[in-house]
């Protein structure tokens, strides 16, 4: 398979001619999902969990959490506990775990339970939080219930390299944030993302070794950069018309914050594994699983989809095209895009 972190432009146009093919299908009458994409009204109609899940449905979480590319080799290797499949491969390496614990843990306070301030009210404060609670922390040997006094730590706020695609889309390097403070009252705009080493970003693509990303704004800036996307999201949701606009809206966010990848470690399980969903059922969308859906598309999808390979329309269409509003599918790994209920 090559490094996980590389993504080809290949794969890219399998996903994007995938979902454009569902998105064409004639669904009777000439109807399409792209008509729906295209002209659905915005509105705020929240779903919660339960609605989406049933009741007693925590066995089948594992799904939200465990990357769609692991979900064979979870119910193999963990037939009685999928979603375990993480803190065993930690263990079996003496590297930190208890991933399940503190994912469930964010559901059960996020998702269930809606603990997170509306989007006006989201900063870098409210994510650093929702970073806290969802994050792998147990050394080896350590009891489970020693997670609930994990502090963030302002050393765990950037600095830190990730893997990036082969090919950023041209909407990346156009992100722009303007941030105020004291030092910048009339606001400096930064950049998301630049090649090489360059003033005024939030990240850059090492020159030598092009699938690397350096996050190199730290402390103070890097806090008014996560507040600025929140605020970006709470502008672009107000302004929205269509259900489309929202799903744009919440795609740049969860992105912006992927690629800026604020922590050491836990970005794919804050950005992606819970602030998506939570996104996505505040304004009445339903889950995004990734995984196979046409029967063509890797099940790398999830794992790839943020990392800042796809523009905001891509990512919004396949957001668009995988809902999942009921159980069964949850339950089988088999997303589909359903009228929700």
């Amino acid at each position: 398979m090559g490094d996980p972190r590389i993504e080809s432009k290949a794969f890219v146009k399998i996903v994007n001619d995938e979902v454009d093919r569902i998105l064409d299908q004639d669904r009777g009458g000439g109807n399409t999902l792209r008509t729906r994409y295209n002209t659905e009204k915005a509105h705020a109609n929240r779903l919660q969990f339960k609605d989406i899940l049933g009741p007693s449905t925590e066995p089948y979480w594992w799904r939200l959490f465990i990357d769609p590319k692991d979900w064979a080799a979870a119910l193999t290797e963990y037939p009685g506990d999928p979603g375990s499949k993480y803190d065993k491969d930690s263990e079996e390496k003496n590297q930190p775990k208890a991933y399940r614990e503190g994912l469930v843990r964010g559901y059960n306070k996020y998702l269930i339970r809606n603990e997170l301030p509306e989007p006006a009210g989201l900063n870098a404060d409210g994510y650093i939080q929702l970073w806290v609670d969802v994050r792998p922390g147990l050394a080896p040997g350590q009891k489970p219930d020693t997670v609930e006094k994990l502090e963030f730590r302002e050393e765990d706020l950037g600095a830190v390299q990730f893997g990036g695609p082969e090919e950023f889309p041209a909407d990346v390097y156009a992100e722009e944030f303007t941030i105020r403070s004291k030092a910048a009252p009339a606001g400096v705009k930064y950049r998301l993302l630049q090649e090489g080493s360059k003033k005024d970003t939030f990240c850059v693509i090492y020159s030598d070794t092009p699938y690397l990303i350096n996050t190199q704004a730290i402390g103070e800036v890097l806090r008014l950069g996560i507040t600025a996307v929140f605020s970006n999201l709470q502008n672009a949701l107000r302004a929205a018309v269509t259900r489309a606009d929202q799903l744009r809206a919440i795609a740049r966010a969860v992105r912006d914050l992927h690629v800026m990848h604020a922590f050491t470690n836990g970005c794919g399980r804050t950005n992606v594994h819970t602030l998506l969903p939570l996104l996505l059922l505040r304004y009445g969308f339903g889950l995004s699983l990734g995984g196979e859906f046409g029967g063509t598309v890797s099940k790398k999808a999830m794992y790839m989809m943020f990392n800042g390979g796809y523009s905001i329309e891509q990512i919004a269409k396949w957001l668009f095209v995988v809902q999942d509003f009921g159980l069964k599918n949850l339950a089988e790994g088999k997303p589909s895009c359903i009228s929700p209920p």
